[in-house]
């Protein structure tokens, strides 16, 4: 049995970018690499560079206000998570291991 190498799928002899854009397909890898690169690195403009995408500014007393009272929240969920696995780890102790007796 001899092994076929498969030839790579061409469209009418050139390679169709998202962009739209027609390259050759005769240009090898590399050189489309480099064009798409080219085509990339263009002016990129963020949606948060944009005036209506930024918060207000806040005044030092509302800023110092929000952060006193800021890590209340994640200290409770900490605590619940934390408490939840101990919670687990103790019924597993209680009502699977101890009621099977010792080993050997």
């Amino acid at each position: 049995m001899s092994k076929q190498r498969a030839a790579p799928f061409r469209h009418h002899q050139c390679c169709i970018l998202s962009a739209g854009v027609q390259l050759p397909c005769s240009l090898g890898l590399q050189t489309i690499g480099e064009l798409v690169s080219e085509l990339s690195t263009g002016a990129h403009h963020s949606a948060a560079a944009s005036p209506e995408h930024v918060a207000d500014p806040i005044g030092t007393a509302a800023a110092l206000e929000a952060l006193r009272h800021g890590p209340r929240g994640a200290l409770f969920v900490a605590a619940v998570a934390v408490s939840l696995v101990l919670l687990t780890w103790l019924a597993f102790y209680f009502l699977l291991f101890l009621p099977r007796g010792p080993i050997g």
